[in-house]
This record gives structure tokens, sequence and C-alpha cells, in this order.
């Protein structure tokens, strides 16, 4: 199995159980490979936390950069394409908001100051603090939400 899996599998259980219940001889186990090519891979669990988290922000990063490109102006189109990227992307802050034990929120926090940055650039035309906060809020209650499309909506 090749890391882009392995990392597949470890996102799913960091959101399923959160990261204390999560552990690599489980995330081994989902993804069929033996705990020594996890190690391999990833010489932590905070590694491989870290590693997920970063792989979903490259595709964020990149579907936002496609984003701003095709929205120059702040419109209903581009409102409507700023949900469907939060939608698209609902699982990085889902994982960036699962509660890691020795630093609560780190996660979260240093996702959303990139973002904030790269917003400020990308979009000069929005209040990227508010949407920081909107996506903070948005992280919190994803991990609990089933209806996260009304979620999406309501933030």
């Amino acid at each position: 199995m090749c890391r882009a899996d392995t990392l597949q599998v470890a996102t799913s259980l960091f959101i399923q159980f959160g990261f204390g219940p999560t552990t690599t001889r489980g995330v081994a186990r989902s993804a069929n490979i033996s705990r020594s090519c996890l190690y391999r891979q990833f010489s932590t669990k905070d590694r491989l936390f870290e590693a997920a988290i970063r792989r979903a922000e490259e595709a964020f990063v990149v579907d936002l950069r496609v984003l701003a490109h095709a929205h120059t102006k702040r419109t209903t189109g581009f409102a409507n394409a700023f949900r469907q990227l939060l939608l698209d992307h609902l699982v990085l802050f889902k994982l960036a908001g699962v509660q890691h034990p020795d630093h609560q929120w780190r996660a979260l926090d240093q996702l959303l100051l990139r973002t904030q940055r790269r917003l400020g650039v990308l979009l000069p035309q929005l209040d990227s603090q508010h949407i920081v906060d909107c996506l903070r809020s948005l992280s919190l209650q994803a991990r609990a939400a089933t209806d996260t499309d009304g979620l999406v909506r309501k933030t």
C-alpha cells in the first residue's frame, strides 16, 4: 500500500475516533500493512497525524488557487463556489479539529493562520479574518455533525 493510501486510512480513523484512541496498530491493520512498514513511512503517530493534515491542506490550497483565479470579484457565483470548496475539503477541517492531547487545537490554529494568509494574498477583496473565524467554528462543529451541507450553509 502506498503512502497516500496509508494517509487516507489514517485520516478516516483520526476523524472517526480522535487522536488518542487511534493507534498505529489500528492504522496498520486497516491499511493492510505491517507496523514496521508504517513506521518506515512515519516514525511516530504525531508525524502520521501531521502528514495527514498536510496532504489534505495541499489539495485544499490547489483548489483555493483555482477558485481565486476564476473569481476575481465577490459575487453569488463566488459564494457558491467557496461553499462547494468547503464541502469538498471538509475532511481537512474535521481532521484539524481533532483534539491532540499534548497541544489541544495547535493543528487547527496553524491551519487557520496559513489559510488566512493565503486568503489575504489570493482573495484580497474578502474579509479573511471573518472567513477564518467561520472556518474555526465549522471545524469544531463538523466533528459531530451529520448534515455537513447544512452546517456549511449556516456558517
